[in-house]
């Protein structure tokens, strides 16, 4: 299953997508080059990528930049 919202929160704009799948291991997301990728982009925004994670149990990437 996955899950996104997108949502406004004062003045910034939350983006978040969530899975139930296996997880992934978040030391890893500094090496991969779509992770960095999509950090520079929020980053460029003005804004944040932040990245959680728990093994067996999904994730959750969430961008949060101002309006």
């Amino acid at each position: 299953m996955y899950v996104v919202v997108v949502r406004q929160d004062g003045d910034r704009l939350v983006l978040d997508v969530e899975d139930d799948g296996v997880g992934i291991d978040t030391g890893a997301l500094a090496t991969g080059f779509g992770m960095r990728g999509m950090r520079e982009r929020a980053e460029r925004l003005g804004g944040t990528l932040t990245v959680v994670s728990d093994p067996g149990n999904g994730t959750r990437v969430r961008v949060e930049t101002p309006l």
